[in-house]
């Protein structure tokens, strides 16, 4: 006589691990960590690269530190299924808003030399007289004498801004 077993075996889909981040990695502002992954998820585990962890679906992390980090998503479902998914992210220092001048005489063009320092690559000048520019360097008018609140912010490719104002 043959004996003979018949088992069913389940074989499970493996989650599919996926997140989104903000926009902007400057050193000392929060990161926000979207999880995005589809179906019923059991445990989270966020690691940032830099020795932090979270466990929580989403997450948020600030970085004291510039540099390339590896930031990973652990995702395991309720069938003990697991997924992993990497990105790198790089954090900037940011950029240090800095400019220079010379005091003149009213109607005297004022030449204002852009000084920042780590990379910007966009400026946004406020001459305090409902005059604005964008370009690095400007040669400015005032129409009328007195003291102005002249503000340069500065903004680098990762998103970070940096301001000065000087009056």
């Amino acid at each position: 006589t043959v004996i003979s077993a018949t088992h069913s075996v389940i074989v499970y889909s493996i989650p599919s691990a996926n997140f989104t981040t903000s926009n902007t990695f400057c050193v000392g502002e929060i990161i926000y960590f979207t999880n995005t992954t589809p179906g019923s998820i059991a445990t989270y585990e966020w690691q940032f690269g830099d020795g932090s962890n979270a466990f929580t679906m989403d997450a948020s992390h600030i970085y004291n530190a510039s540099g390339a980090y590896l930031c990973s998503l652990i995702v395991m479902d309720d069938n003990g299924c697991m997924d992993t998914m990497v990105q790198n992210i790089t954090v900037s220092d940011g950029p240090i808003a800095d400019f220079e001048y010379q005091n003149h005489c009213q109607m005297d063009s004022i030449l204002f030399t852009d000084q920042s320092t780590n990379n910007p690559v966009y400026w946004q000048w406020d001459f305090d007289d409902g005059t604005t520019s964008n370009t690095q360097n400007n040669t400015h008018y005032f129409q009328n004498y007195g003291q102005f609140n002249v503000n340069l912010s500065v903004t680098d490719a990762f998103g970070c801004v940096d301001s000065k104002i000087i009056s």
